[in-house]
């Protein structure tokens, strides 16, 4: 490319802004701005943030879109989140009732009924309600009657094609049950 083809003099100048291939806008800045990439380019959002902090953003500190619509880079829709985990929090759906970052992980008692305390979230924030190694007593799972050789006539009935219904009442466990157990959900008896 000639020289005199660089930057506005360029046929395809867009004025130093381009949406990348994720979403996000990329902004010209030169090649020795500290944000640039290879091609003098930055992300918006991060330059944004830095002004609105009045300082370089820190290592693992990273930038959330409030309305989560990576072209929206006003000041006012952008949050600096302290690390990863912590800006995936934000994205979190509710119905999963992961934990919370910073929030306390409070004791529960075993749900199979021993009285063991522990905490209710496990070290990837997933909650448990026993104990690993333990199952769940009478009807709080259905699966639990279950032996390991059950769970495995189970799936050898339902791979050659017998009804799940028909299963579900020689096992007398619920229709439901059994397409867990088809679909790969339930292992064995215990639910870790």
């Amino acid at each position: 490319m000639a020289k005199h083809n660089i930057g506005p003099k360029n046929g395809m100048w867009k004025g130093g802004r381009s949406v990348a291939s994720n979403g996000y806008v990329l902004i010209r800045v030169g090649i020795d701005h500290h944000l640039a990439d290879v091609r003098g380019y930055a992300y918006e959002h991060r330059l944004v943030a830095e002004e609105k902090l009045g300082r370089r953003l820190r290592a693992g500190e990273q930038v959330h879109h409030v309305n989560e619509n990576k072209s929206d880079n006003r000041p006012e829709n952008i949050e600096i989140e302290p690390s990863q985990f912590h800006h995936q929090a934000k994205h979190r759906r509710a119905e999963r009732g992961l934990r919370v970052p910073d929030a306390p992980n409070p004791l529960i008692e075993c749900a199979c009924g021993c009285g063991e305390r522990f905490p209710k979230f496990a070290s990837d924030n997933e909650p448990r309600r026993i104990i690993n190694g333990h199952r769940y007593s009478g009807e709080r799972n259905a699966s639990s009657k279950l032996t390991v050789t059950a769970v495995r006539d189970i799936r050898r009935l339902v791979t050659s094609g017998k009804s799940q219904r028909a299963i579900a009442k020689l096992f007398s466990v619920s229709h439901s049950v059994i397409g867990r157990i088809a679909r790969g959900q339930i292992w064995t008896t215990v639910d870790e």
